[in-house]
């Protein structure tokens, strides 16, 4: 996501929905891998609430943020404080997520921890699916640490 960010302000305004539609996408999709399967994890591993709280609540910021950001052009004047925010914002999450909730992570044996990974990139990969296929958002239940 810090990758489409950076493209994002690096493209001219008529480019910028563009960019920033994939970065929307990239955004509902992290939630929903976080909620499906990071958060479930890590409450298993170690009662990790207080971090999950943390990314949760970044996470419900950064999704309203893609939303109001998904409702204008790459020209409106209230594109680029938008995106600042976002980017301010996703800064603090992957530093929150790197912190607090891959530590708790670290707590789950390797295998599963594989498992879950390779489950997460099957999930990923429907979910653009989906999306691709015009769905405003990826449907909840696609997968889940238990599928």
């Amino acid at each position: 996501m810090r990758q489409l960010l950076d493209e994002c302000a690096r493209a001219q305004p008529a480019d910028k929905r563009k960019v920033a539609d994939n970065l929307i996408a990239e955004a509902g999709v992290h939630t929903l891998l976080a909620q499906e399967y990071i958060y479930p994890a890590v409450e298993r591993a170690a009662q990790g609430g207080e971090a999950i709280e943390h990314a949760s609540r970044h996470s419900g910021e950064i999704d309203r943020l893609a939303e109001e950001m998904a409702e204008i052009s790459g020209d409106d004047p209230r594109f680029q404080p938008i995106h600042d925010r976002l980017q301010t914002l996703l800064d603090e999450h992957i530093a929150a997520e790197e912190r607090e909730v891959f530590s708790e992570l670290q707590k789950i044996g390797g295998e599963e921890l594989v498992s879950i990974g390779q489950k997460m990139a099957e999930r990923r990969e429907q979910a653009l699916h989906e999306l691709a296929n015009g769905a405003e958002q990826p449907m909840a239940g696609g997968g889940g640490p238990d599928t």
